[in-house]
């Protein structure tokens, strides 16, 4: 018992802790170190700083156009041609809304624009979804060959086949129809958003696809019940893409519209330009802010998807 006791009492005891070295600066003194850590801060600040001020100088410089657009619509006649330009109009006058809509249909245009967004938006999302989904959940041959012809046809100008398939919907009757506009959208021509959202089809776990299976779930079923759900930021950033695109259209609509019954807006308001857009400027610009409302009221109903879509779906595992 006493060797043991001896043989406790003889431990060796713990050393104890020594202070932290300073790991930065340990070569200046307290009050020189003090000053370089308030000059770095100083530093830091100043850059900062001199960013937010160039960011917003570029972006009041974006504003401009967007500032003078608000403030003709409201100028009367006789300001509008006023020199220097009157940022803020004297008399704001309401009836430039009112008669632009009623100088040319808008609100048939209107109704046009919202079919075509919407007929597109909705196919841009069903087809596309499908495409990226067999890229990114299914294993075929070649399966690598056809994601990179699609990415391919990024580079392709769409003048390079605007002759070819203007004949094709031509030898189908489809001229002066909203046919030539919506019915591509269903069948996956978008390779923008078919690689968006083959990236981020990429980002989810596959064991939720072989549960799913397990539970005797089809290859649709697993498309529709089990991604489609977990992918809502890459379908809303592809639905805001696509919906703002088909909004601000000019050219497939020019190519294949004849009739002012099937205008969407952007052609309404050349048709307004070229018919009275140079003595009521104000009235154009009116149409022109309606026509930007739902674009913004689109994005900032989305905007919660945007970014996050945007990032997720450049990740891959």
């Amino acid at each position: 018992m006493a060797n043991d006791t001896t043989r406790a009492t003889a431990l060796p005891t713990p050393p104890a802790s020594s202070p932290a070295p300073r790991l930065r600066y340990n070569w200046l003194p307290d009050a020189a170190l003090a000053r370089s850590l308030r000059r770095g801060d100083a530093l830091g600040i100043g850059a900062r700083l001199l960013t937010y001020v160039v960011m917003c100088v570029i972006a009041f410089t974006y504003l401009i156009p967007i500032f003078w657009m608000l403030s003709t619509s409201f100028q009367t006649d006789s300001q509008q041609f006023s020199f220097p330009v009157q940022w803020i109009p004297k008399v704001i006058d309401w009836r430039n809304y009112v008669l632009g809509w009623q100088t040319v249909p808008f609100g048939h245009f209107f109704l046009v624009s919202f079919l075509y967004s919407t007929s597109t938006m909705l196919g841009v999302l069903f087809s596309c979804s499908l495409a990226a989904y067999a890229l990114a959940r299914l294993q075929f041959r070649f399966r690598n060959a056809i994601l990179y012809l699609v990415i391919g046809t990024l580079m392709l100008p769409a003048q390079v086949t605007l002759i070819p398939i203007y004949l094709m919907f031509h030898a189908l009757d489809w001229i002066n129809t909203l046919w030539p506009l919506i019915v591509p959208q269903w069948f996956g021509v978008n390779a923008f958003s078919i690689f968006l959202l083959r990236q981020f089809f990429m980002t989810l776990p596959r064991d939720l696809d072989d549960a799913a299976r397990i539970d005797g779930c089809s290859e649709f079923g697993i498309w529709w019940r089990v991604v489609l759900p977990l992918s809502r930021p890459a379908l809303g950033v592809v639905a805001l893409f696509q919906g703002v695109a088909a909004w601000n259209d000019f050219f497939g609509p020019l190519i294949y519209e004849i009739s002012p019954r099937n205008f969407t807006v952007a052609l309404g308001l050349q048709l307004f330009q070229s018919q009275f857009g140079a003595m009521h400027i104000n009235q154009e610009m009116a149409m022109t802010v309606a026509s930007v409302v739902p674009v913004f009221i689109v994005f900032f109903l989305l905007q919660k998807y945007f970014i996050r879509g945007i990032v997720l779906s450049g990740v891959n595992r």
